[in-house]
Formats: structure tokens, C-alpha cells, sequence
């Protein structure tokens, strides 16, 4: 069974193997044709494969087994229409969200082009990404801070007096 080929075609192939092989005096029991049909089938159907085992061997008929390869392949048509449906909205809503994504940072830098910042009120950026902002908070605990002293009040006439700093 190719890949493409639908059921009804399949078993129809079959029936027409069968009818040659009973022309030339060849019969084949109903349990080998349904053998024959079973076994050729693709691997999407190896569930209905394994149901097919356990029912009886009275119903196992090429009847039985006609209409409900007919039942599953219909299944498994609105199965696969159904996730490739589910696929394609998927698809939708990530091509969406990725436009509105790319809109929304659009929108943010046409924003800070026009908005000042609240720190050093230059337009281009906000308060958070202020560079000035960044350095002046960074700058009060790097210890580059120095100490005056001044001492020349301390110092009198008299060299007796040594200086000291409070």
C-alpha cells in the first residue's frame, strides 16, 4: 500500500487479486485475504492492527475488516485535518505575536526619541538606561573620594604647639 493510496483502493486492489486467482481454479480462504490485507497496510494503522487480533475469529470476516479499515481511515483523515489545522494557528498566532513584538519595541524607540529623561532631561533614553545616572551612583562608592584637612588655623606663633586634624 503506497503512502498516498486510500483504503477503499487498496482493498479494491486486493478483491481484484482475489477474483484472478479464483479464475485460473485458485481459492483463497477469507481469513488469508483478510492476512493479506492486515499485513499490508501502513504503519499509521498498526493500532487497528493490534484491535483486529483481538476480536474473534467468527467476526473476523473481509467484510467486517472492510468496513472498519473504512471507519479507521476516516478517523485518522479528521485526526490528521484536525492537528494540521491546530498547526496552522499555531503558526498564525506566532507570526502575531512576533509582529506585535517587533511593533511594540518600534513604538518604544519612537518614544524615547520624543520623551526626556528624568534624571539628566536629555531626550534619547529614560532614567533606568541614564548613563549619567549609572556613573554618578557608581562614582560615590568607588573610593576615589579625598579628605582636606585644613590646619593652618591650628598653627599659632609659637612653635611649641604641634598641629593635629579633628
Amino acid at each position: 500500500m503506497s503512502e498516498n493510496a486510500k483504503i477503499a483502493e487498496h482493498i479494491s486492489a486486493i478483491e481484484l487479486l482475489v477474483k484472478q486467482l479464483k479464475d485460473v481454479d485458485e481459492n483463497i480462504s477469507n481469513s488469508a485475504i483478510c492476512s493479506k490485507v492486515i499485513n499490508s497496510l501502513l504503519s499509521k494503522y498498526n493500532a487497528f492492527r493490534t484491535a483486529w487480533d483481538s476480536v474473534s475469529s467468527e467476526y473476523q470476516t473481509f467484510e467486517n475488516l472492510t468496513a472498519r479499515l473504512l471507519k479507521e481511515e476516516l478517523r485518522i483523515t479528521n485526526e490528521d485535518t484536525e492537528t494540521f489545522r491546530l498547526a496552522l494557528e499555531v503558526k498564525a498566532l506566532q507570526s502575531k505575536l512576533e509582529t506585535a513584538s517587533f511593533k511594540k519595541s518600534k513604538n518604544i524607540k519612537e518614544l524615547k526619541k520624543t520623551t526626556s529623561c528624568n534624571y539628566c532631561k536629555q531626550k534619547g533614553h529614560w532614567s533606568r538606561e541614564c548613563r549619567k545616572r549609572i556613573a554618578d551612583a557608581n562614582g560615590s562608592f568607588s573610593g576615589n573620594s579625598a579628605y582636606i584637612c585644613d590646619i593652618s588655623s591650628l598653627y599659632s606663633a609659637s612653635s611649641d604647639v604641634k598641629p593635629t586634624c579633628i
